[in-house]
């Protein structure tokens, strides 16, 4: 990792004088049996260490986490790209820095510092991926007793961020919707077909395919698509035709529900299918310039965190790089091309609110002037 920002906390001079520190790690569950390791060396240097994998998810299962957040003296961030992706992990660390916790990023896997966030971009690290197991002991411990001392809690304490709900949670309950259209069947199939390419999503996808297929009003293009799907993942051939490539895919036949031999009129254009992937990895501006305004007009509530101080910048984020996926999943679009104009009509609003924004900051400046 030649050229990074971090400093090799291997190098920093521990104070004399040990401290007692108990310690908050945050990792990816695909990361569990590496951060086994680590948590075995801290336990080692007769450290307090404590992980949330006796927990549940839930509410009860967050406020936990973010009691011992705030009791821990030492926030240690596991890295590698599934706690990259994590938006658990992000939450944490966060609300950690918030608090003012001492942070130390311990590498599981080779990862340039040019693809982690900034404010871990700048902080001293541990690599746990190569050398024994004693030399990677020792440098943890120098670390650990390099940093400086967790001050005391803020007084008012900032506001706890919001539970992290895995996009799957939310695709659970449109599993289980009483009714569901074939464009909502189509778009539920695509976002699980893209999630089994993912490791640490891999097996919640699966079982939500099998409880798709289990449901008695699929469509038969739907129905098809998840035999095939299924057959694909199990490594069998469900039916003679080629195997379809890995991208996610939203068919959009029009057919009646529960038919036995689909005929239509006209065979459907394969680019369509991938238009809706496509549409919704795409940054969206209207999310970006006017979060709070265009959450309520696509019922992406959600982009209210952003009025929330100091965490409400990580939503707002958030908003412009997930806000075309969070608002076709929340609200009925008849086409994408309509759902493309709707996103065209926010963007172009919320320039325009934020240029009467700046001018009548600009005005108001020169007036007091």
């Amino acid at each position: 990792m030649s050229g990074d920002q971090l400093v090799p906390a291997a190098e920093t001079t521990a104070p004399a004088g040990g401290r007692n520190k108990s310690i908050f790690v945050s990792y990816a569950r695909a990361d569990l049996e590496k951060v086994h390791q680590v948590v075995e060396g801290l336990r080692l240097l007769g450290r307090d260490v404590w992980l949330d994998e006796s927990l549940i998810g839930g509410q009860a299962w967050w406020d936990a986490i973010l009691t011992r957040i705030r009791e821990c003296a030492v926030f240690v961030q596991a890295i590698s790209p599934a706690a990259a992706r994590s938006e658990a992990c992000t939450s944490e660390r966060l609300y950690a820095a918030s608090l003012g916790k001492p942070i130390l990023p311990v590498f599981l896997e080779a990862l340039p510092t040019s693809v982690l966030p900034t404010d871990l971009a700048v902080l001293q690290y541990v690599d746990y991926t190569e050398d024994a197991p004693e030399r990677r002991a020792f440098r943890l411990a120098a670390a650990l007793e390099g940093l400086p001392a967790a001050p005391g809690l803020p007084d008012p304490l900032p506001p706890p961020p919001a539970i992290p709900i895995s996009y799957l949670v939310a695709l659970a309950e449109k599993v289980r919707a009483p009714e569901l259209s074939l464009d909502e069947q189509s778009a539920i199939v695509a976002r699980l077909r893209g999630a089994v390419e993912h490791p640490d999503e891999r097996d919640g996808a699966i079982a939500l395919l099998r409880q798709m297929q289990a449901r008695n009003d699929l469509y038969h293009s739907v129905a098809t698509e998840i035999d095939r799907s299924l057959a694909e993942i199990s490594g069998m051939e469900a039916t003679p035709q080629p195997t379809p490539q890995p991208v996610p895919r939203v068919e959009a036949p029009v057919e009646p529900p529960r038919v036995t031999q689909p005929a239509p009129a006209e065979p459907e254009p394969a680019d369509d299918k991938v238009k809706v992937e496509v549409e919704l990895n795409k940054w969206n501006w209207g999310a970006f310039l006017i979060s709070p305004i265009w959450g309520i007009g696509n019922n992406v509530y959600r982009a209210l965190l952003t009025l929330v101080p100091i965490y409400g910048i990580y939503e707002w984020i958030m908003c412009g790089k997930n806000g075309n996926r969070w608002a076709w999943e929340n609200k009925q679009w008849d086409n994408i091309e309509s759902f493309r104009k709707t996103q065209r009509k926010w963007a172009m609003w919320g320039a325009i609110v934020d240029a009467i924004l700046v001018l009548i900051f600009a005005s108001s400046g020169g007036s007091s002037g």
